[in-house]
């Protein structure tokens, strides 16, 4: 069973951002699959690895769309995405050293961010281009 099961309500109506969105909950759950099976920490490691990198790939893409866009806020969501990179970089290094492990509150936390992400800061600047640009949104290559 999926720690976090996506529901369409998550869509926003941008198909690579959605895809994106529904990739990083597969690590997410992953990520839950390997604590509840007592995974090897190399194989927990390994997961937070490719969550991190995979979210530096998905915010270096909406800053692109958002740049392209020419979206007033899109600094402030740049922030915000660089804030949540580090959290995330941090979460990788305090479990590599051992300061911190996979738990259910690790798992609250990543399941919070991500959907907030989704919900809010990603919803208000889609429903901002779309204000922008009469409904259509461009798409950019990966």
């Amino acid at each position: 069973m999926a720690y976090i099961d996506w529901s369409p309500d998550y869509d926003l109506g941008i198909a690579e951002i959605d895809r994106q969105h529904r990739r990083l909950v597969e690590i997410v759950n992953r990520l839950h699959d390997a604590m509840v099976q007592r995974s090897p920490k190399s194989a927990m490691q390994s997961v937070v690895c490719d969550l991190a990198t995979y979210t530096e790939f998905h915010f270096a893409y909406e800053e692109r769309l958002m740049q392209s866009m020419d979206l007033p806020d899109w600094e402030a969501h740049r922030s915000e995405h660089r804030v949540l990179a580090h959290e995330i970089r941090s979460f990788e290094t305090d479990l590599a050293v051992g300061r911190l492990s996979v738990s259910m509150d690790l798992m609250a936390v990543l399941q919070r961010w991500l959907l907030n992400h989704v919900l809010h800061a990603d919803r208000e600047l889609v429903q901002h281009a779309k204000g922008l640009r009469g409904g259509a949104i461009l798409v950019l290559s990966r």
